[in-house]
């Protein structure tokens, strides 16, 4: 019967008669085969990536994370192939992993090489005595870097304050019949609205001013004793002369630092408060400055003094005068300036050290760019603009801020990787993915894939907060595939320890794929 079918099929497709002779056995043999191997295939993709899948599998269906939310997704950036994905379009809070796509965005925006400036400047004129009948402005450029700790080797240990006060001798200048004022207008607002207050205090909630200075950051030194109620402030490094501490603080049996530090931008008072090891010398907890742009005036005022140039008013800011209506627009003219890192190293060091203020900072000079302001909301609206016009789907895409602090933020692995996607076909994509810790090495990543095939070769942002942990970045797998990942995890109910450990057992089986 099949047979004659086939013979009925060729005459039906008016073969010639002349043709040559067609075996209709041979036809029906390969049809069968092809057939098989259809089937093969078939059965091939469903079991393709078997490893990995079982993995996640076993995670998202573990009874002890019943209560989390996760979301994970991963591609083949040379196949364009999905690899694995589960609730890959979920929203989640994404914690430090955001950064990812601010420093992208930076180095788009700005190019690797670019570097931000500050500037000192004077008004008024100088009589022949060498007096300024004026003031002399620290004009910033939003460099989030100056000072900082991180690049004390480009800053030569702070030498840029002697460079400014040595360039302002140069001019002649012995006197100043005014004040230092700090110029940070170059950004409008300083805080993200949805930043908790319990967040600000602290060194990490250490916020983007047009003038930074030491990372935004103070170290406050305690001694503690054996009673519940021995703890001394013994001094707080840098010496800020206008700062105010509130001493709450109690010993307890542990030996973790459970401190912490209240106090908004712009208030020079800090309350510390909770807990510190007993009997302990000189430890040391680090918060965030009040009004980096007064202390670095107050800076500058000090290394004038030390070369016998008085200042006859306290220094000051732009924002206090324009506050008290005591503020008057002039001509200024140019001394000297200091340039930043390149925003490359800038960038690196975002990723590496998960550096909040750095990446609020680029957030901000993003708004700048893209719609001339920089209040928080508006900027993070650039950011997500950003993604939108590289055909990154924005939807169920929410940014309060760039550094990933607020839980307001909420996005999904798939928007991770997109970013990581766009970013492997840009021409900044060496600086961008020198600046994710590679694992076992360096960064938040450092202690993590120790002897796995993942070491050395997986590179990733971190993220982490409170029931909130997430991974964005690349590898390499053991069968040559060039893979883009990310993986968030909210509202888990086992340790951040045992959390960590099971996203890395699939991180690991995506690092030891050999299909």
């Amino acid at each position: 019967m099949k047979t004659y079918l086939l013979f009925n099929l060729i005459l039906l497709l008016n073969l010639s008669v002349n043709a040559q002779f067609i075996d209709p056995k041979k036809i029906l043999q390969e049809s069968i085969k092809k057939n098989k191997v259809e089937k093969q295939t078939k059965k091939d993709t469903v079991e393709k990536f078997s490893t990995l899948k079982k993995q996640i599998k076993e995670i998202t269906g573990d009874s002890t994370l019943k209560n989390a939310s996760i979301s994970f997704y991963a591609y083949d950036l040379k196949s364009k192939e999905v690899i694995a994905e589960h609730n890959a379009d979920v929203s989640l809070i994404p914690a430090s992993s955001q950064k990812i796509i601010v420093t992208a965005a930076a180095l788009e925006y700005f190019g690797a090489n670019y570097r931000f400036k500050t500037t000192i400047e004077h008004d008024g004129s100088i009589d022949a005595s060498g007096t300024l009948n004026g003031n002399i402005y620290i004009k910033g450029g939003g460099d989030p870097a100056l000072g900082s700790p991180i690049f004390k080797n480009h800053y030569k240990e702070n030498a840029f304050l002697k460079t400014w006060a040595d360039s302002i001798a140069k001019k002649g200048i012995k006197k100043i019949n005014g004040r230092i004022i700090g110029d940070a207008e170059i950004f409008d607002d300083q805080t993200p609205v949805n930043w908790i207050w319990g967040d600000m205090g602290n060194y990490y909630g250490a916020t983007a001013y047009g003038i930074s200075i030491f990372d935004n950051q103070f170290k406050v030194i305690f001694d503690t004793g054996k009673e519940k109620d021995s703890v001394k402030i013994k001094e707080h490094i840098p010496n800020i002369p206008y700062l105010k501490l509130s001493n709450q603080v109690k010993t307890y049996s542990g030996t973790e630092d459970l401190c912490y530090f209240t106090g908004g931008p712009f208030e020079n008072e800090r309350t510390v408060l909770g807990y510190l090891p007993k009997d302990k010398k000189n430890f040391s907890v680090r918060a965030s400055i009040p009004d980096p742009p007064l202390f670095l005036a107050y800076l500058l005022k000090a290394q004038l003094d030390s070369i016998n140039i008085q200042c006859t008013e306290l220094p000051c800011t732009i924002r206090q005068l324009k506050s008290t209506d005591k503020y008057k627009e002039s001509i200024k003219i140019q001394i000297c300036e200091t340039l930043s890192p390149s925003l490359s190293e800038i960038v690196f060091a975002t990723n590496k050290y998960s550096h909040n203020l750095f990446a609020e900072t680029l957030l901000k000079h993003i708004g700048l760019r893209s719609y001339k302001n920089t209040e928080t909301a508006t900027a993070a609206n650039a950011l997500k603009d950003f993604c939108k016009q590289r055909k990154i789907d924005t939807q169920g895409m929410f940014l309060s801020d760039g550094s990933g602090l607020s839980r307001y933020n909420s996005l999904t692995a798939k928007q991770l990787v997109g970013v990581l996607l766009y970013m492997k076909r840009s021409k900044s994509y060496y600086a961008f993915y020198n600046s994710l810790p590679a694992a076992g090495l360096s960064g938040t990543i450092r202690s993590m894939f120790k002897n796995t095939t993942a070491e050395k070769n997986l590179r990733a942002k971190s993220g982490y907060m409170s029931r909130v942990r997430s991974y964005a970045g690349y590898v390499t797998t053991k069968s040559n595939r060039d893979v883009a990942f990310a993986i968030i995890v909210n509202n888990y109910t086992v340790s951040d320890a045992r959390m960590k450990e099971m996203i890395e057992m699939v991180l690991v089986k995506l690092a030891d794929m050999q299909e």
